[in-house]
């Protein structure tokens, strides 16, 4: 079965989402990837299609709040 076409998007919106969250209480160092998407119910993997790095995520993540 396939996806809608905007899953992909949503799917990114709501790993920056949970991302900011994460790295406004924790810090980026103390936020590990495995954990937010776990808690997302998404896998490890998952994340590869959305991001190259941690870093790229970061980014993503703060962007909107600077």
């Amino acid at each position: 079965m396939r996806y809608p076409s905007e899953h992909k998007q949503q799917t990114r919106e709501k790993i920056v989402k949970a991302a900011a969250r994460r790295f406004c209480s924790r810090g980026s160092e103390r936020a590990g990837i495995g954990d937010l998407m776990r808690d997302l119910h998404l896998t490890h993997g998952g994340i590869d299609s959305h991001f190259l790095s941690k870093e790229e995520l970061c980014v993503a993540a703060l962007e909107p709040g600077l």
